[in-house]
């Protein structure tokens, strides 16, 4: 239920549930992250992160609980794809998801390691969509650190052989974001 709302955050309807459902409701506070896996602490620390950015109404002691319930999904994550095959995608969008929650924290160096993870990956990941969705969120995270090489990761990600349309379209619409 959390991830089709998450889907339909664009409207204020179902944002404001999951809001409530997340932080009001304290979803996932004292949550036992052992019992989820690796996808699901992606898509819940994607959604922590979304609701971090609403900082008027947490207050900096909820942004920085948020966050930190977030890294801590993560690593757990992290340590549960630490084996997975070349050619998947999940380990380089949790690195990915770690670095982007590094940067908003300041912890720039810690950022550039979780990026080195998805950079290493991304040319081997087979689904041709994923693959540009990497390459995307690589470069706009690369050019959040002043680096000009984020240039060349949505220019890849837009060349990515096989993506549909919709996703080309996000990486389209990146400059807007």
């Amino acid at each position: 239920w959390i991830s089709t709302l998450y889907s339909y955050r664009a409207n204020p309807i179902y944002a404001n549930e999951l809001w409530e459902l997340l932080v009001i409701g304290g979803f996932m506070r004292g949550a036992n992250i052992e019992v989820f896996t690796a996808d699901q602490l992606d898509v819940l620390s994607t959604v922590l992160h979304w609701a971090a950015q609403r900082k008027e109404e947490l207050g900096l002691a909820g942004v920085s609980e948020i966050r930190t319930t977030a890294l801590q999904m993560l690593d757990r994550a992290l340590e549960l794809t630490k084996y997975e095959l070349p050619g998947e995608h999940t380990r380089s969008l949790l690195a990915l998801t770690r670095a982007q929650l590094l940067i908003e924290s300041g912890k720039r160096s810690e950022a550039r390691a979780m990026l080195g993870i998805a950079e290493f990956r991304v040319d081997v990941i087979r689904d041709p969509n994923q693959k540009a969705r990497v390459y995307r969120k690589l470069g706009a995270l690369c050019l959040k650190l002043w680096n000009p090489v984020g240039f060349w990761y949505i220019a890849h990600a837009l060349m990515v052989h096989g993506a549909s349309r919709g996703t080309l379209k996000k990486t389209g619409l990146f400059w807007r974001q």
